[in-house]
């Protein structure tokens, strides 16, 4: 009887090489090359841990300058040298984030905003404890609007396709950075969005799902961005390495695009829980992106979870990338009616309407109502 492991049949021969694995992770192989390595790393935790070591920031900046270690012929290849070798990234990653003289294009600390009286900069680990992802039973028991009540869904809405040529129209997007950008909060006067501290004019590379608007996680992240699933779809919390091992068995990583499709779907047919569950396992492992902030924010509003609705819309409105800020400030202002905050839900929609903007003229109208 073999000793061989139990490979998955479409798998290929061998373990990946680090080649393979750097353009995989840059998205560079074909559907069949793509879905061969996922196998592997369903199958092979150690592989995982080093699919998990290329997710640090400035890894393959590191990578491409590493020389790996002469090794036998017979060796080179081996997932050993690939396990090494990201150790070796990380730990070079570590020592030169830790070094004020290290500069240049691919660096992952920017320089911090300057922030203003009563403003906030949050971290990117601050925001997470901020924006804790809500458990699937606490979004289970929440209930959904009738559809009459619900935001985001208006096929003339900002961030839907039919809208695209509105958005080709304006102004250039003003962005600090497209990698690792920390969101400002305005705490005390939410309702007034602070002026923005920009470096650079840029454009960004926006796709439509499900006729939804999201920004191209191309420009987002320096890396092909992939998110790590349980075959059940919910996330596994470990008592033990025993636990945590049984769980990675269970998982496998799926690409952004992909993932954020399937939300969509569902945030486009109404099913807010089943879109949050998947975005709420977004945003544990991506905090800052403002892409899950926007959408989590309207799925939070139209099952009355106002409190947080108000949180993640705050985080987009006044998030340094600026794709949703116009869209999550007019329905921030529809949110602090729901929060005890009707003062500033009246000075909100006063704004609106004297900005000229797209929302404009719904918050003339909404006035009327006050």
């Amino acid at each position: 009887m073999s000793d061989k492991p139990n490979i998955h049949p479409f798998a290929t021969t061998g373990s990946p090489t680090r080649t393979e694995l750097q353009a995989y992770m840059e998205g560079k192989l074909s559907p069949s090359e793509q879905h061969a390595i996922e196998v592997h790393l369903e199958h092979d935790p150690f592989l995982r841990d080093a699919v998990e070591g290329l997710h640090g920031s400035g890894a393959f900046v590191a990578l491409d300058q590493l020389t790996p270690p002469s090794l036998p012929p017979q060796t080179t290849g081996s997932i050993w040298v690939v396990a090494t070798t990201v150790v070796v990234i990380t730990t070079s990653v570590l020592a030169f984030s830790g070094s004020p003289e290290v500069t240049g294009q691919n660096e992952v600390e920017i320089a911090a905003i300057p922030s203003t009286e009563n403003t906030l900069v949050l971290t990117e680990p601050e925001l997470h404890a901020e924006l804790k992802p809500l458990e699937p039973e606490e979004i289970e028991a929440l209930v959904q609007l009738a559809e009459t009540l619900q935001i985001g869904h208006q096929k003339n809405d900002l961030h839907t396709k039919a809208m695209e040529h509105v958005a080709d129209v304006r102004e250039p997007i003003l962005l600090d950075s497209i990698v690792a950008v920390d969101p400002v909060l305005k705490l005390d006067r939410i309702a007034v969005k602070p002026e923005p501290v920009h470096a650079k004019r840029s454009s960004l590379q926006l796709m439509y799902l499900h006729d939804l608007k999201l920004v191209d996680p191309k420009e987002l992240y320096a890396h092909a961005a992939m998110l790590a699933i349980s075959e059940q779809g919910v996330d596994a919390s470990f008592s033990d390495k025993d636990a945590m091992n049984a769980a990675h068995r269970n998982q496998r990583i799926m690409p952004y695009t992909p993932y954020m499709e399937t939300a969509m779907y569902k945030f486009a047919h109404n099913d807010h829980k089943g879109c949050l569950q998947d975005l709420q396992r977004a945003l544990d492992q991506y905090p800052n992106d403002v892409n899950v902030l926007f959408y989590s924010g309207l799925c939070c509003y139209n099952l009355g979870s106002y409190q947080r609705a108000k949180r993640l819309l705050s985080a987009a409105a006044t998030h340094s990338i600026t794709v949703f800020d116009e869209e999550a400030d007019w329905y921030l202002a529809l949110t602090l009616d729901h929060t005890g905050d009707a003062e500033e839900a009246k000075a909100a929609m006063i704004r609106i309407a004297e900005q000229n903007g797209f929302y404009s003229e719904r918050a003339k109208k909404e006035l009327t109502k006050k």
